[in-house]
């Protein structure tokens, strides 16, 4: 099992007020999404963007890393 919350904390969702646009990096973030063009009424359920291009890569990164150093 790979834990995607950091230190048990709730992560960002594709909620439209927890999934802003950062122009500044190119960005578009989850408000100009709508009920006809997302997959799913229930947004929070789902990691953000932002969210997910870090904490995902840096967790299994770092199960990869104890499952060796384990071996």
């Amino acid at each position: 099992f790979v834990d995607f919350q950091q230190q048990g904390e709730r992560g960002l969702t594709n909620a439209p007020d927890e999934d802003p646009d950062d122009l500044s990096t190119g960005y578009y973030g989850s408000a100009y999404r709508s009920p006809e063009n997302w997959t799913t009424a229930l947004r929070s359920s789902h990691f953000s963007s932002a969210a997910r291009r870090g904490i995902i890569s840096d967790r299994f990164v770092e199960a990869i890393l104890q499952f060796w150093r384990e071996r």
